[in-house]
C-alpha cells in the first residue's frame, strides 16, 4: 500500500508544509475571501480538511517543524514578495507562518467535528526527550505572542472567528504548558534512556563490528 511507503509519506509531508506556507502567504497579503474559501474546502462528506491543522496537536507539532527548518530553509523554500532577501529573511518568514497558526486556533476552536481545539494529548510530543519538550514549550509561547497580536485579532474578524475566544485560547494554551513543563521537569529529575538513542547505538556497534 502506498499509505506503507516512506518515501509517499514523505511527499505528502511536503505537500502539506507546502499548502500551510501558501497559506499563510494568503494571510500575509490579506485576501481574506480566497482564505476563508481555502479554509472551508473539503471534497468528502462528512468534512475533512485534511490540507491545514485542525487540532491543537497538530498546531503545535507543525509550529515545532517550521521553527527547526535548518538556516535558509524558509527563504529558500517559501520566500513571500515583499519581504527584503537577507540574513533575517528565514525569521520573518517564520513570524508570517506562525501568525496563520495563530489564526488557526480560533479556526480550530470554531470547528464542529470530533477533534476539538481542547482535545489534545501531550503524550503525543516525545516524552523522552528534553530538547523536544522545549521545542513544543516554545511553540506554545510563540502561539500565545501572536494570539494577543492585533493582526491576528483583525484577520479572525474578517475570516468570521470569534476573538472574544482569546482569552480561552490563550488559558487552554497555558494548560497545555503546564502539562509540558511538568513532564520535562519529571524527565529531568527520573531520565530515562530513549530508546532512539539505544537503536543508533546498536547500529554503530553493529557497523563497527563489520568493519
Amino acid at each position: 500500500l502506498r499509505e506503507n511507503d516512506e518515501l509517499f509519506k514523505e511527499q505528502q509531508k511536503r505537500f502539506k508544509e507546502f499548502h500551510l506556507a501558501i497559506q499563510s502567504y494568503i494571510l500575509y497579503k490579506e485576501k481574506y475571501d480566497l482564505l476563508s474559501k481555502v479554509l472551508n474546502f473539503s471534497h468528502v462528506y462528512p468534512k475533512d480538511y485534511i490540507l491545514t491543522d485542525n487540532t491543537l496537536n497538530d498546531i503545535v507539532e507543525d509550529v515545532m517543524k517550521f521553527n527547526n527548518k535548518g538556516y535558509g530553509y524558509l527563504s529558500s523554500n517559501y520566500m513571500m514578495s515583499g519581504l527584503s532577501s537577507d540574513v533575517n529573511s528565514d525569521d520573518r518568514i517564520f513570524g508570517i507562518i506562525a501568525r496563520y497558526f495563530a489564526v488557526l486556533l480560533f479556526r480550530s476552536h470554531s470547528l464542529d467535528n470530533n477533534t476539538p481545539l481542547n482535545h489534545y494529548d501531550v503524550s503525543e510530543i516525545n516524552q523522552n526527550d528534553v530538547s523536544s519538550l522545549n521545542c513544543a514549550i516554545e511553540s506554545i509561547l510563540i502561539l500565545q505572542y501572536w494570539v494577543s497580536d492585533e493582526s491576528v485579532k483583525k484577520a479572525t474578524e474578517k475570516l468570521g472567528f470569534n476573538y472574544c475566544e482569546s482569552k480561552e485560547i490563550q488559558e487552554l494554551l497555558d494548560k497545555y504548558k503546564e502539562e509540558l513543563i511538568a513532564k520535562k521537569e519529571d524527565l529531568l529529575i527520573h531520565p530515562t534512556t530513549n530508546p532512539e538513542k539505544i537503536k543508533e547505538i546498536k547500529k554503530r556497534l553493529i557497523e563497527n563490528a563489520v568493519e
